[in-house]
């Protein structure tokens, strides 16, 4: 983990694996304006939920930005990352 190895970091990477880890979501806007405020990719109406549900009917990031141009593979990486953590945090 390249947290543990900053100086004097190592014993709260140890005991707290995710003390360090920090996800940057730049690419996800939530504006009520848009989409009756869900989360979108870049403030296009393009919600995350479309996105997510592309992946669980087994579309790879290179179908998705295939079918849907405006879309970028970032996007879909922020995508899953931000379902990712609002599953961490509701739990």
């Amino acid at each position: 983990m390249r947290e543990a190895s900053k100086p004097g970091a190592s014993w709260v990477a140890a005991r707290r694996p995710f003390a360090y880890v920090f996800v940057v979501l730049d690419r996800i806007r939530i504006d009520p304006a848009v989409c009756e405020g869900r989360p979108t990719i870049r403030g296009l109406r393009i919600t995350v939920a479309f996105v997510l549900k592309l992946i669980g009917a087994g579309d790879d990031a290179d179908d998705i930005v295939q079918e849907h141009p405006e879309l970028e593979k970032k996007d879909v990486s922020q995508a899953t990352k931000y379902g990712a953590w609002l599953e961490r945090i509701s739990s």
